[in-house]
């Protein structure tokens, strides 16, 4: 009942802010062609697509280093960011809405003006549903990483089948601790096997096995050394095809996943008295549930200690769709140089060191500093917290800038030799 009614909510939303957008009839079409949920690939009506069915990119001429040609490598897990620890896989979503704004940023290069007209319109979505849920109550942005919602057909621990009492499944929370990360919302890295890197699509070459060359002959040091300054790369994973059978996204390729029954609590919420333990709001019905005893749940059956095939690979953990890396349009955001990024910069000062050029080092190096600042300014200005996450956040900050001054120095002081 209460997903029926938070799916009654977001459609309500959407159609609530229809509007005239080149290429989609209202809001709901431009959410769905962003959202990789609905299908990924491309969305296309009598204005065409809302995106270039081609976009003209340079190809590569020398085989990729970073993974001999071979279009994978082993690399810092791209889960826990080569840490160990990751989030958690079942309270805390891999892509939705991260990639939502992904498509975006390869909108905002391609067509700018579009970009605009999109991101106005997701903002009018999200502004309606923030109004619903400020009118009705729904608590629609209340779970947060390490939580999920009440399965017991619950508003804020209060029984919406069973009026006036309180749900005993989650002692009259609303919510309910995320069971395989026991609220934290961070667990041991599920996708390495804490083993911190992993055999992954090469994130210079994107799966061709082809990159451009490390020199300065050809370019600027300010461009981007895997992509030339151009943002975008040409996919090199599905080959052209636009789909491939890949790694499924909700389960990290293990197959495995909390069961949605429970929510791996192994608890089942009791059915006849709607989590609560008492039947006297029923209709004819009244007293204890005999069903629970009085505690607002059964033991899950469909289980084995809260884990399940998962649903959306059915256990295999992989799964065939169109390509996660292009999303069906052939060409990508570059992955050295997206998001304000310095990555790119730092492997080719690596390799410039290598080769004993360190005055390019240098410059590079400096490059990636420069775009860490900016990169840390725009993550603190749009940090929505308390003043300890702000602190926290400055130090995570300080830390990355001096690990990099550091590199600074050592290439500099190679220069001077």
């Amino acid at each position: 009942m209460l997903r029926f009614l938070l799916a009654a909510a977001l459609l309500l939303a959407l159609t609530l802010q229809a509007r005239s957008l080149p290429g989609h009839a209202n809001a709901e079409d431009a959410a769905t062609s962003l959202a990789v949920e609905q299908g990924g690939g491309q969305e296309v009506d009598k204005d065409g697509p809302i995106f270039p069915e081609k976009v003209d990119l340079p190809d590569p001429t020398v085989v990729c280093v970073t993974c001999d040609g071979q279009g994978a490598a082993l690399l810092d897990c791209d889960h826990c960011g080569g840490d160990g620890k990751g989030p958690c896989l079942d309270c805390v979503p891999r892509r939705g809405l991260g990639w939502v704004e992904r498509d975006l940023r390869v909108l905002r290069i391609v067509d700018p003006e579009k970009a605009k007209k999109v991101q106005a319109q997701l903002d009018d979505v999200q502004a309606s549903l923030d109004k619903f849920n400020l009118d009705f109550g729904l608590g629609l942005g209340s779970i947060s990483p390490g939580v999920k919602p009440c399965p017991a057909s619950c508003i804020r621990g209060k029984s919406l089948i069973n009026r006036g009492h309180e749900c005993l499944y989650c002692n009259a929370k609303g919510k309910v601790d995320c069971s395989p990360c026991k609220g934290k919302g961070e667990v041991p890295c599920q996708v390495c096997q804490r083993k911190k890197r992993r055999k992954t699509t090469c994130v210079e070459c994107i799966g061709s096995g082809r990159s451009f060359p490390h020199d300065l002959e050809t370019r600027r040091p300010v461009d981007c050394p895997w992509c030339l300054g151009r943002s975008l790369r040409n996919c090199g994973q599905c080959a052209g095809l636009a789909e491939l059978e890949d790694e499924c996204q909700p389960c990290a390729g293990s197959g495995k996943a909390a069961c949605t029954k429970c929510l791996g609590t192994q608890r089942m919420p009791c059915r006849p008295c709607s989590g609560t333990g008492d039947l006297s709001g029923f209709v004819g019905k009244s007293g204890r549930c005999l069903t629970c005893k009085h505690k607002g749940f059964t033991k899950c059956g469909e289980c084995k200690r809260g884990v399940a095939d998962c649903a959306n690979c059915e256990g295999t953990g992989t799964k065939k769709g169109p390509c996660l890396h292009c999303k069906g349009r052939l060409y990508t955001l570059c992955g050295g140089c997206d998001d304000g990024s310095s990555r790119a910069w730092l492997d080719a000062a690596d390799r410039f060191l290598t080769q004993g050029d360190a005055k390019a080092a240098v410059e590079h190096i400096e490059v990636a500093i420069q775009r860490t600042e900016s990169r840390h300014e725009l993550a603190y200005s749009g940090l929505v917290g308390t003043n300890e996450d702000r602190r926290k956040l400055k130090r995570t900050q300080a830390s990355e800038l001096k690990v990099l001054k550091k590199r600074l120095s050592k290439a500099a002081k190679k220069l001077k030799d």
